[in-house]
């Protein structure tokens, strides 16, 4: 049996959440999407601490620091296939 005040509101159909609409996806002005990333605990502080510093995003300093790395990686693979 569930305690009163939850079984009150199971009754009460206008008080459920409506679950079969979905929920509307927010679209940024800059068109970036959301990337969900684990990462070492230490090196959030890190980061964020280092876009305080130079007065700019993490995801900018994200952003960079995956543009030069996908670059690298480039230039590892052409200079492989040479």
């Amino acid at each position: 049996m569930l305690p009163c005040s939850y079984q009150a509101a199971l009754e009460d159909d206008s008080q459920l959440a409506d679950n079969s609409a979905p929920k509307p996806i927010r679209k940024r002005a800059d068109g970036r999407k959301a990337l969900l990333v684990y990462m070492d605990e230490d090196l959030i502080k890190l980061l964020k601490k280092a876009a305080v510093d130079h007065d700019c995003n993490v995801y900018d300093i994200v952003e960079d620091a995956t543009r030069e790395w996908l670059r690298k990686q480039g230039a590892k693979k052409s200079r492989s296939v040479k």
